[in-house]
């Protein structure tokens, strides 16, 4: 086991197999939870891509006096 090195800030970091595994945990549970609602998202704006002519027509024509 190697010695607790210092960061910038000045906070001590181990290099602990535990440490690192936790660092990629917690990276990974990151990257799911961004993931997440960029998936979620995904079949609104391809259904906004596919029917984009028509919901610019229906706000012209909506928008129009008379």
């Amino acid at each position: 086991m190697s010695a607790p090195t210092e960061t910038a800030l000045g906070l001590t970091e181990s290099r602990s197999a535990a440490g690192r595994a936790l660092k990629v945990l917690t990276y990974l549970l990151v990257l799911v939870v961004f993931a997440g609602p960029l998936l979620a998202l995904l079949p609104s704006v391809i259904v906004f891509l596919f029917f984009q002519r028509s919901f610019v027509h229906g706000l012209s024509s909506g928008a129009l006096k008379g």
